[in-house]
């Protein structure tokens, strides 16, 4: 996205989207989040070739380009047969993926292709209609999910001595979370202030992983945004960054210190997400800080 197809050459521009569209396909073949992904792939794409675009059309004007073979290859090349190729990339082959991702599942004696077909057709109307009224305790809406409002409890030890628990929860390092999104914000900040792009797919693969589950209206809970977390934990080096390039010798401290206290709550919490037993008490002072925390 950054380079530009006249820098990277057609060979390896073609091998980049090749790559993406293989890995397209086995994301969406392992969940269908991936589908997301291919959302903003595709707006990457089309942004990267209208700056091509715009940047071939005034090379035209200047009537002197300094990359005069990629300004003559463009429209055949560079258009017209990317754009051919990305539907063989993003569709033909992640399709050849997907149904592949049933082999196993075809082997079962009586199992076709359209069996694979009414496999899809049931996965939609359980997730569009057969739990649209569905209710949960731990249920959380989609805007509560960066502050870590409604933590999924999963299990609870039995038999164990009194004072001792065993529980297992699935939610995020609260600093990763709360900080994450804070330097998703500074992060757009700082890029538009300096003119710089190279965070921009970033911003669109979390997008594209979020803010989808904003017209789901079926139940929905905290796990569903961790595949938005891997590009906070980007913003939050951007950021990072960002800041140890001021120079304030004050900044590295900060830094230090904000990744010890990640580490510590990791330690802390570990007993939570693992089951491993631990004091009841400890868990009701320490890591229960919010109401809503069950656990």
């Amino acid at each position: 996205y950054t380079n530009g197809s006249y820098r990277m050459g057609f060979a390896a521009s073609m091998k980049s989207l090749f790559l993406t569209g293989l890995f397209f396909g086995l994301g969406a073949a392992s969940k269908w989040i991936g589908i997301y992904a291919g959302a903003g792939l595709a707006v990457i794409f089309f942004l990267a070739k209208l700056r091509e675009y715009r940047e071939y059309m005034r090379w035209a004007k200047s009537g002197n380009p300094p990359q005069e073979k990629w300004h003559k290859d463009y429209v055949p090349y560079y258009l017209n047969l990317t754009l051919l190729l990305c539907l063989i990339f993003f569709v033909l082959i992640p399709g050849i993926v997907y149904v592949a991702s049933y082999a196993p599942y075809l082997k079962v004696p009586g199992s076709t292709l359209k069996t694979v077909w009414e496999n899809q057709v049931y996965m939609f109307k359980y997730h569009a209609r057969d739990v649209l009224d569905a209710e949960h305790g731990f249920a959380s809406p989609w805007w509560s999910w960066p502050v870590v409002a409604r933590p999924m409890w999963f299990y609870e030890g039995s038999g164990l001595p009194e004072g001792l628990t065993s529980t297992i929860v699935t939610m995020g390092n609260p600093l990763v979370w709360w900080g994450g999104f804070a330097s998703l914000i500074a992060a757009i900040v700082i890029s538009i202030r300096r003119r710089d792009r190279a965070m921009i797919p970033v911003f669109a693969a979390y997008a594209f992983q979020y803010l989808p589950w904003m017209f789901v209206e079926r139940v929905v809970f905290i796990y569903h945004y961790f595949s938005a977390v891997p590009f906070l934990i980007l913003c939050i080096v951007y950021v990072m960054r960002a800041m140890l390039q001021s120079g304030r010798k004050w900044v590295k401290y900060a830094v230090l210190a904000y990744l010890a206290a990640v580490a510590l709550l990791f330690v802390m919490y570990y007993p939570a997400i693992s089951g491993v037993t631990t004091s009841r008490w400890f868990v009701d002072v320490f890591l229960r800080i919010i109401p809503g925390w069950d656990f």
